[in-house]
């Protein structure tokens, strides 16, 4: 077990050190993996001081009179990733995935206000792309991260989490150049937090306070 997201971080460092002098974005998935990506950037700026720490917003699609478990994910520019499966077994239609979609899409565009990144722009080309969470769980919140991202054509797309269930690495796995997962379980009941000593739910003003701390260390 990680004792949080903060040594989780660290393990990631040293595993993804092969590229802390590449030119690179960390694109950083918040709430939960803003600390796992702010260890590593701590960590790479050592060796590179030109490495960026982006917030990539994408978020779970909650099903409808249970919205602690999603269907799907989304992203700021619309990018939908449906459980394809899981949509024809609960039997939603058109018309019910566009109405819950376009709720969170809302929520999205208040929390890039809220982060004071509503101008943020990705600039990818050519560069290593490392997306970081603090653990996946079904994979489809980071394959829509992943689907969102190729547009910007990176010369090279990581993934690095601290945790995740081998079906979901294997769903991701083929859609990206390289993932790196100290934690891959082999299970059916599977829970991120069950991979840290000290979880809890991240609140928007930490993730404000890890930014500004990036961006003082920029200067």
């Amino acid at each position: 077990m990680y004792q949080d997201r903060t040594e989780a971080g660290e393990v990631l460092a040293d595993l993804l050190k092969p590229y802390s002098r590449e030119k690179l974005v960390l694109l950083v998935i918040p709430n939960g993996g803003v600390p796992v990506g702010f260890s590593i950037f701590k960590k790479f700026r050592k060796d590179n001081p030109n490495v960026e720490f982006k917030l990539i917003i994408v978020r779970k699609i909650p099903i409808p009179l249970n919205t602690e478990a999603g269907f799907g994910a989304i992203t700021i520019d619309g990018t939908i990733i449906l459980n394809e499966p899981l949509v024809a077994r609960i039997g939603l239609n058109k018309e019910q995935i566009q109405k819950a979609a376009s709720k969170v899409l809302e929520d999205m565009k208040l929390r890039l206000k809220t982060y004071g990144i509503e101008t943020q722009k990705f600039e990818l080309k050519d560069k290593v792309a490392i997306l970081v969470d603090d653990g996946i769980a079904s994979g489809f919140t980071m394959i829509a991260a992943i689907k969102s991202i190729q547009k910007y054509h990176p010369r090279k797309i990581v993934v690095a989490v601290p945790t995740a269930p081998r079906s979901s690495v294997d769903r991701v796995e083929p859609l990206v150049d390289e993932i790196v997962c100290p934690d891959i379980q082999d299970t059916f009941s599977f829970a991120v937090a069950n991979a840290y000593k000290n979880w809890y739910d991240l609140d928007i003003e930490e993730v404000r306070t890890i930014l500004k701390e990036i961006n003082v260390s920029k200067r």
